[in-house]
C-alpha cells in the first residue's frame, strides 16, 4: 500500500460505517505525520503499528541539516528532503569507499556487509540500526540485503498538535511509544502493551529532552570546506 491510496479507502470505510483496527507494518510515508493527517481521522485513531523511522529532531539539531551547516556553512539548499537524500548519498559513499581500489558489485556488496553496527545491539536503543550481510542480528538469515535492523512501536494520536516533516503545525501526530525505543530481533517486550496509552510517548523531541546519543557529534572540518 503506498501513501496516498488510504487518503480515498478510509473515507471511503467510514461512508460504509466500517471502523477496524489499522494495523501499520512500515509502508513507506504512511508512516509521515504529513501524509497520516490526509487520511480519514475517525479510521486513523485505531492505527497503530511498527515505527520505522525515528522519532524527529528540531530541524537544526537533525543530523542531515547540521552536516550541511557544517560543511557548506549554510542550512541544506533543499527546505523538506534533505534527510532522505543524505540517506541515499550516505550508503553510495560508504559503498564505494568499502569496495576498495576495485569496484565491481561484488566488491560494493562485500564492503557494505563487512560494515558493522554504529551503535551498540545488546539491548534496545533509541538509535536506528542499518547493517549488511551477517552481524548476528538475525541468526536465522544468512545474507541481510535489507539494512535497517531495529524498529518500535508507534500510534496516531489524532488531537496531538505539532510540526509535520514540512513544518506545517496542526492537530494529527504519530506517538512513538516507550520514548522512541527500538528492538533488534530478540528484544521485542513479551507482556502487553499499552498502545494508544500517551504516556510515555514522543512525537517530536524538544529543545530540552532531546537524548543525548541523537544529538550531532562534533568532528573537526576537513581541509577545504566550502564552510
Amino acid at each position: 500500500m503506498n501513501p496516498i491510496f488510504p487518503q480515498y479507502l478510509t473515507k471511503e470505510m467510514t461512508k460504509l460505517n466500517y471502523f477496524p483496527e489499522w494495523v501499520m507494518s512500515g509502508t513507506v510515508l504512511a508512516d509521515t505525520n504529513v501524509f497520516a493527517r490526509q487520511f480519514d481521522q475517525k479510521q486513523w485513531v485505531h492505527a497503530f503499528g511498527l515505527q520505522l523511522i525515528p522519532a524527529r529532531l528540531p530541524k537544526d539539531k537533525q543530523d542531515a541539516y547540521t552536516l550541511a551547516q557544517w560543511y557548506f556553512g549554510h542550512p541544506p539548499a533543499t527546505d523538506n528532503n534533505y534527510s532522505i537524500i543524505k540517506g541515499e548519498v550516505e550508503v553510495l559513499m560508504n559503498g564505494l569507499q568499502l569496495a576498495g581500489p576495485n569496484l565491481t558489485p561484488q566488491t560494493f556488496k562485500n564492503g557494505m556487509d563487512a560494515l558493522g553496527p554504529a551503535s551498540p545491539t545488546d539491548q534496545p536503543i533509541i538509535n536506528t540500526i542499518d547493517t549488511y550481510g551477517q552481524h548476528g542480528l538475525w541468526p536465522n538469515t544468512p545474507d541481510d540485503p535489507a539494512g535497517l535492523d531495529n524498529s518500535g512501536l508507534m500510534f496516531w494520536d489524532p488531537t496531538a498538535n505539532g510540526p509535520d516533516e514540512t513544518g506545517t503545525v496542526a492537530n494529527g501526530m504519530y506517538r512513538f511509544m516507550s520514548g522512541g525505543v527500538r528492538y533488534l530481533p530478540g528484544q521485542w517486550p513479551t507482556t502487553p502493551l499499552p498502545i494508544f496509552d500517551k504516556a510515555n510517548t514522543v512525537t517530536v523531541y524538544g529543545e530540552n529532552n532531546i537524548p543525548p546519543q541523537l544529538l550531532p557529534k562534533q568532528q573537526p572540518k576537513p581541509a577545504g570546506a566550502p564552510g
